[in-house]
């Protein structure tokens, strides 16, 4: 569990910014790890590793319903409408979302559960809604929360209860 600050890229090699690698224990780089998906430069919070080939696939797959939640402070306040819309699927240039979640939790700040993880498609979904993201932050993966207590840039091990939800949400016998 990585608790990936801004301004880092998910790669394993950038000639111009530095990665979420650079970030890991010489001894987890050595394994060889994939992220279990992308953050973008700007967003932080929760990025998972893993070096199970099958567990990477499922957890990423736009055919699995894996839930991610995000906290976005954006511009305005979405209200109940914007939550219908997310509910029945943001419509986007060039895909609708897949129905999702909003929730208001306070001035300008919303929690959105996706189940899909396209280009910036959180940020276009509130873009679309008229509240474009001013910050973003993944909270949970699988049901995996990010430890309030993992500084920006720190990591850690999962402990063994998180192993075993992602492989139960990936819908696979854990090795």
């Amino acid at each position: 569990m990585l608790n990936k600050p801004a301004g880092v890229v998910t790669a394993a090699r950038d000639n111009v910014s530095d990665t979420v690698f650079s970030l890991l224990p010489d001894a987890i780089r050595r394994r060889d790890p994939s992220p279990v998906g992308r953050l973008d430069k700007d967003v932080t919070g929760l990025l998972l590793f893993t070096t199970d080939g099958e567990l990477l696939h499922r957890l990423i797959s736009p055919k699995r319903t894996v839930e991610k939640v995000y906290l976005a402070s954006v511009e305005g306040t979405p209200d109940a409408g914007d939550a219908r819309v997310f509910a029945e699927g943001v419509p986007l240039s060039d895909f609708t979302a897949k129905p999702s979640k909003l929730e208001v939790v306070g001035d300008g700040l919303a929690l959105a559960t996706v189940t899909e993880g396209k280009f910036h498609q959180v940020k276009r979904m509130f873009a679309a809604i008229g509240h474009p993201v001013v910050s973003l932050t993944r909270l949970s993966v699988g049901g995996v929360t990010l430890d309030p207590s993992l500084p920006e840039g720190g990591f850690r091990m999962l402990e063994e209860s998180e192993v075993s939800a992602l492989y139960a949400v990936a819908g696979l016998e854990r090795k």
